[in-house]
């Protein structure tokens, strides 16, 4: 005697309505990572990826001794294989601290190659060019704006 085993329809319609949403979701997150990437010129979009970890406001205190607040963002970046970054995507001022890889950055045409463990700043309303050395390069990017 052979025992047949069924399983109730609700059962697959579940595991079915799970995997179309989870490949949606899928979809989309892999969208925004290219939709970003494609704002950013001559960058190739499947090998940069930038993912936000912090947003919020902070009180600093400025040279003559006063408080000021500023918003507060900081972004992971990551780019595969050797990429050429025409201008970088972060404004206001910025705090970069190269986590892993080796780069080459133009801030305000001042050409430095950078490594493992080096931090640098870009001033407000300057851009930054970067260019990879290497297979892959890890940043964290702190920027400050006044809000």
């Amino acid at each position: 005697m052979k025992r047949r085993i069924e399983t109730p329809r609700r059962d697959v319609r579940r595991w079915s309505a799970t995997l179309i949403i989870g490949s949606a979701m899928f979809a989309c997150l892999g969208l925004g990572a290219v939709t970003f990437a494609q704002r950013q010129a001559s960058v190739n979009p499947l090998t940069v990826q930038r993912a936000e970890r912090f947003q919020g406001r902070a009180t600093l205190q400025d040279k003559t001794g006063k408080a000021r607040a500023v918003r507060l963002a900081i972004y992971n970046w990551t780019i595969l294989g050797r990429q050429h970054v025409a201008e970088f995507g972060e404004q206001g001022f910025l705090l970069v601290h190269l986590y892993g890889g080796k780069v080459t950055t133009v801030i305000d045409g001042k050409k430095e190659n950078h490594a493992t463990g080096d931090f640098w700043t870009v001033p407000a309303n300057m851009k930054m060019m970067l260019d990879t050395n290497g297979e892959m390069a890890t940043l964290e990017v702190t920027a400050l704006n006044a809000p």
